[in-house]
């Protein structure tokens, strides 16, 4: 079984933040607002229906919830174990934080999809992309968030002084890259199909990562033994000529999920919520 990911997916993320004089529930919040992201669009797709509010500090429900159709068997047991994870995250974070937790905020899970993959493929794609139409698409989904997560992680282990949450952490970082990972061999194992768009499945995921590449703000310096973190599916694990994953700092991630922008957008219509919450300009 896939083990425990992405709760502290959002805390690479955010332990990746600026050197700048914040608190460790300052990155584990803003972790949780990447899991509830997460939680949400795993929890909708295999179920249909969005976190309980229990789960949420009684915060706003996210836009776009459905059900994902036409899942084949392997999609589906990768759907079902990343929900798990993904809701364990949650729960995890919510209770290390107690009274400090973040009411989930805005999310957008339904239009932010069709407009990721519209700038993805640089024109409006028609129907408009949605990880709910079949198997394939909600591969795509996965992918958009499983990478990033794996790149914040890397950046964010320093921000923990407390062993408890480093070794959590720490831990959270070894699923976040199994998700990623078996994300990654479902859509390679695919790429040569037709994704409807005019594009295979590997030149579609080549182009997602790409556009994330550009705009998260860090300028990395490639070397020619490396995999280059825009290397789609061309590789399993993008990484150095040492074999490390790259890394993302809190700002870039957040100009990831807000689709470029710099205060709010994309996923997160209105923000996220806490103390870490803007973008690279």
């Amino acid at each position: 079984m896939l083990a425990r990911i992405a709760v502290v997916a959002a805390l690479c993320a955010l332990l990746a933040a600026p050197a700048a004089a914040i608190e460790e529930s300052d990155v584990l919040n803003f972790a949780l607002n990447l899991e509830y992201l997460e939680a949400n669009f795993y929890k909708c797709a295999r179920d249909g229906t969005p976190l309980d509010s229990s789960l949420t500090g009684g915060g706003k429900k996210p836009l776009g919830c459905k059900k994902a159709k036409d899942l084949d068997w392997q999609s589906r047991y990768l759907l079902n174990q990343i929900a798990d994870d993904e809701i364990a995250h949650v729960k995890f974070l919510r209770e290390a934080l107690g009274d400090k937790a973040v009411k989930q905020p805005l999310i957008d899970i339904g239009a932010a999809f069709a407009a990721a993959a519209n700038a993805v493929a640089n024109t409006t794609l028609s129907p408009p992309f949605s990880p709910y139409t079949n198997y394939l698409y909600f591969l795509h989904g996965a992918f958009i968030f499983e990478d990033v997560g794996v790149t914040a992680y890397h950046g964010g282990l320093r921000a923990l002084t407390t062993d408890a949450y480093r070794e959590a952490a720490e831990g959270i970082l070894a699923v976040e890259a199994y998700h990623a990972g078996a994300v990654r061999l479902a859509l390679h194992n695919a790429g040569n199909k037709d994704t409807g768009y005019g594009l295979k499945v590997r030149q579609f995921i080549k182009a997602i990562s790409k556009t994330r590449d550009a705009i998260d703000c860090k300028k990395y310096t490639k070397q020619a033994s490396a995999v280059p973190e825009d290397a789609g599916l061309e590789e399993l694990a993008p990484a150095d000529k040492n074999g490390v994953a790259y890394s993302r700092n809190t700002d870039g991630v957040l100009k990831i999920v807000y689709l470029g922008g710099t205060t709010k957008g994309g996923f997160f219509p209105e923000g996220v919520n806490g103390v870490i919450n803007k973008a690279c300009s």
